[in-house]
């Protein structure tokens, strides 16, 4: 997939880049007994062993100490590149206080926040590389798509309207943004249910920040609609998604209106 950026001396033309911004720290939270990681660390190793990741650190947080563990033992059969990018953190009982935590010790310039159950190639560091030395200041997004359920080209369509057209990513779709915008901005808000990363995407809305995209599709699990129903579970984000948007959008028109 290298053709797509220019052939290898053009990936690593921004793989120097990535080393003059500064380091990136990828920031993975676990859900409780997720095993969803096996495969994502499949992918990391790939990409250390291309040296796609130089100069970057891997965090993986989660709540349980048991969920850590795992991940050390497994880490014992990977490359010792690898072993050296990546900590493991105990951190929080949310998704968005693993995140805040991960953040708080992580050396990166800029935080890349991947959820477990996505698949990263070189094309999408790649991508994001790109993107960050263009828009150094913007929070960053991939597209989506999906596997794992026959409908959810659908969703990926919604994602593309929904991210593109009224500028709301979430955060399935690996947001990334430099630390010191990511402290600004206040960063996940812990007093939510759920939704963190949509409301982070509104604060930084609200304090001037641009979103960006990469350009390139990230591919995710599809579960959660193969165990709940496909139509039921799009239904609830869409509803859960509207009323959580609803009072952060009259928040950023009321600044508007004022400058």
């Amino acid at each position: 997939m290298l053709w797509l950026y220019g052939g290898r001396g053009e990936f690593l033309r921004w793989v120097v880049a990535l080393m003059s911004m500064g380091k990136l720290s990828i920031i993975i939270p676990l859900a409780p007994a997720d095993t969803s990681w096996q495969v994502l660390l499949e992918d990391l190793a790939a990409l250390a062993a291309q040296a796609t990741l130089t100069d970057s650190e891997i965090l993986f947080l989660a709540a349980a100490a048991s969920d850590l563990t795992a991940i050390n033992q497994q880490l014992s059969a990977y490359s010792t590149t690898l072993q050296q990018q990546v900590r493991t953190v105990q951190a929080g009982h949310s998704r968005a206080t693993a995140m805040n935590a991960g953040a708080s010790v992580a050396q990166g310039e800029y935080l890349w926040f991947v959820h477990a159950d996505s698949r990263l190639q070189v094309q999408h560091v790649a991508s994001l590389l790109k993107s960050m030395q263009r828009f150094p200041q913007a929070l960053h997004y991939f597209n989506l798509r999906f596997y794992g359920h026959p409908l959810m080209g659908l969703n990926a369509i919604g994602v593309w309207i929904r991210s593109h057209w009224l500028r709301n990513p979430f955060g399935d779709q690996a947001l990334c943004l430099r630390q010191q915008d990511f402290i600004r901005i206040g960063a996940y808000p812990e007093d939510v249910r759920m939704g963190e990363d949509h409301v982070l995407v509104w604060h930084a809305l609200q304090q001037g920040m641009q979103l960006k995209c990469t350009g390139t599709a990230l591919l995710t699990s599809a579960r959660k609609y193969a165990q709940h129903g496909w139509l039921k579970t799009t239904a609830l984000h869409v509803s859960l998604w509207a009323k959580q948007a609803w009072p952060e959008f009259k928040t950023l028109l009321k600044q508007r209106r004022r400058t």
